[in-house]
């Protein structure tokens, strides 16, 4: 199938830049960029007023199948990201039963091949089932390229010695959620602001701060990057921007809300802002913000996390941490960075496209360029009130109903394919 992409304002992965081009896509591939493409016979998208980004690619997303389909499926979770604007997500191993051995990888790439309508990369987990014992069967058998024990921290410096050892020797990536399970225990907040006569346990920024000093200094004498997820505290971003500096190791993300959100700004009757790591205070909110422009964190990964509403219409204290995100993602950072901040459009642009793909080894994703893979992106820049009903995911769990954001994608292909298109949005064939 042919297809022409005719008058967007195209974004420049090398110059990080837009420019006004078009795009000829042949059998799933991009084979021309131009700005005037005359070809006969082929479908044409008007991309007049969108901008034309790379396909946004995902470090984090918990799809819940196996085990927990009626929060998500991978189907469900697929869709939702192409409407989001993804092409390439990375599903977490958490699942029931977490992807542990081989034998449930293979059963879950079965279900990737026949149902998702984008990249997935099943990550496993680092160590068996979750528990921090030993390590996983599939990260000692199988090269996998990403593991994580995302839910839970890797208590074991040994372990996670080792595991680093392992993931060195095979290119693969280990996704840390750092957290000391010690330190957090049954908190549900930040120890902040909203904390203060609220009656609710509390999670110290310490919980993510300490077990982050000490495995950058694994990651160090192993010489091999680890992975931090969903960074949340300004000390956590100190030690890295300090650690960035004297060249250790690392990449490391943060999520659309904890970039949007502040503890002054969230409600302890709404348990969709019950996420772990919590909101943190505005400073840590601005450091987080300032960690991405000097490039002491590389991306924005979302940590799509779906949740029933039975599950969610439970006390602040009572319900399980997590919102989804994939839907909103892009538009909540355009929303408070570039319109609130007055930051330009082309600097968020990387952090959801070619940096993530740096860091998976996707030589081919992330740009748009001749030869590679048609994963395209129009957004568009209207704005929008999100709703509980627009969302493509099984779940709703969203701090984000109710709220104006601009910048959403009017149009997903994937390998040339079309997977998501706006309602309002329609193209012609010449």
């Amino acid at each position: 199938m042919s297809i022409i992409i005719e008058h967007g304002f195209l974004y420049d992965s090398d110059k990080k830049s837009f420019h006004r081009n078009s795009l000829f896509i042949d059998n799933g591939v991009v084979q021309e960029i131009s700005e005037n493409l005359q070809i006969l016979g082929t479908e044409t998208i008007d991309a007049s007023g969108y901008y034309v980004l790379p396909g946004l690619i995902d470090l984090h997303t918990h799809l819940r199948e196996p085990g927990e389909t009626h929060k998500e499926t991978i189907h469900s979770g697929t869709l939702a990201a192409a409407k989001g604007g993804y092409t390439h997500i990375v599903a977490m191993g958490n699942t029931k039963p977490p992807v542990s051995t081989k034998e449930i990888y293979t059963k879950i790439q079965q279900i990737i091949k026949k149902e998702a309508i984008i990249s997935v990369t099943q990550a496993g987990t680092i160590t068996d089932q979750l528990e921090g014992k030993k390590l996983s069967p599939l990260l000692l058998h199988s090269n996998l390229p990403v593991y994580s024990d995302d839910g839970k921290g890797v208590a074991s410096s040994a372990l996670l010695k080792e595991a680093l050892k392992i993931a060195k020797s095979i290119g693969a990536v280990l996704i840390l959620h750092e957290e000391d399970a010690n330190i957090s225990q049954n908190g549900v907040i930040h120890d902040g602001m909203k904390a203060a006569g609220s009656g609710y346990p509390t999670i110290s920024s310490l919980s993510e701060s300490v077990p982050i000093m000490r495995d950058l200094l694994i990651a160090k004498e192993i010489g091999y990057p680890l992975h931090f997820t969903h960074i949340s505290s300004q000390a956590s971003v100190e030690m890295l921007k300090t650690s960035k500096n004297l060249q250790y190791p690392y990449s490391a993300d943060v999520t659309p809300h904890h970039l949007f959100f502040s503890d002054e700004t969230i409600s302890l009757t709404d348990s969709n802002y019950k996420m772990k790591p919590p909101i943190r205070a505005e400073v840590d909110r601005e450091t987080l913000i300032q960690g991405l422009l000097d490039g002491t964190i590389q991306v924005v990964a979302t940590d799509h996390a779906p949740h029933s509403q039975i599950e969610k219409q439970q006390s602040f204290l009572e319900a399980p941490f997590g919102i989804i995100g994939l839907e909103t993602a892009f538009a909540a950072v355009y929303t408070a960075l570039v319109l609130e901040k007055r930051i330009p459009f082309e600097t968020i642009i990387p952090w959801f496209t070619s940096n993530p793909a740096q860091i998976l080894g996707l030589s081919e994703e992330g740009s748009i360029k001749i030869g590679n893979p048609a994963n395209i992106t129009l957004i568009a820049l209207e704005e929008q009130i999100i709703s509980s009903n627009m969302f493509q995911s099984k779940s709703n769990n969203s701090p984000f109903i109710g709220k104006k954001l601009s910048g959403f994608p009017a149009m997903t292909l994937f390998q040339g394919k079309v997977v998501y298109e706006a309602p309002r949005y329609w193209h012609s064939k010449k």
